[in-house]
């Protein structure tokens, strides 16, 4: 079969990480005499990390980020947080267990960048994230259940949301629940939001 037939099929079938190191595994599979199945290896190889390269792209702007922040930026030096809490909420583990973690502090003490943070971590590690200014997770809760509060972040089907607080409510958070969660309404998200900031004040935070 010759060379451009193979790459119309690849074209086909969507194969852009198979297509972009062909020649080059081609090449090197035969210089190294390795077997086809090595070399078919190394191709679907490439092929998956293109994917997930993409897949993950896709998420990034899905989740809405206002600014992209990752934790080795974070001075937590200069932030009162306790950091080791910090960095197993960025590894992840809470949204496994459907829990909630929200960030209290004053204006500039690097609650959206914790928040951010965290989202980020979490599409990397093929989550789904969506990012809500308070403001508009205030208002999609006014108009879908009626209540008016500072509630900063929830998550439900989709995967995990995070949010920043403004000055008004002063507080960020990241949370997450699994579909067949008890009681995984937003009522729910309402009322864990609220007892994660009174929790977070009480013992997180000087």
């Amino acid at each position: 079969m010759e060379r451009h037939e193979i790459f119309e099929m690849m074209r086909a079938l969507k194969l852009a990480g198979m297509r972009a190191v062909y020649d080059e595994t081609m090449r090197a599979g035969i210089q190294h005499k390795r077997a086809p199945t090595e070399i078919l290896g190394d191709l679907l190889k490439a092929e998956l990390a293109e994917k997930t390269a993409r897949s993950v792209r896709y998420q990034m702007s899905a989740a809405q980020f206002p600014v992209m922040k990752h934790l080795a930026e974070f001075d937590f030096d200069a932030a009162p947080v306790n950091e080791a809490l910090v960095r197993s909420l960025h590894d992840g583990d809470f949204m496994d267990q459907t829990r909630n973690a929200v960030f209290v502090g004053g204006t500039g003490t690097g609650k959206s960048h914790l928040a951010i943070a965290i989202g980020v971590n979490a599409v990397n590690s093929r989550r789904r994230v969506r990012f809500f200014s308070a403001v508009d997770l205030v208002n999609r809760l006014d108009a879908d259940i009626g209540i008016d509060t500072g509630i900063v972040a929830t998550a439900g089907r989709a995967g995990v949301a995070c949010g920043s607080e403004k000055a008004e409510t002063d507080g960020s958070s990241v949370s997450a629940q699994t579909p067949d969660s008890p009681e995984s309404g937003r009522a729910r998200w309402f009322s864990e939001a609220q007892r994660g900031i009174k929790e977070s004040s009480e013992d997180n935070f000087p």
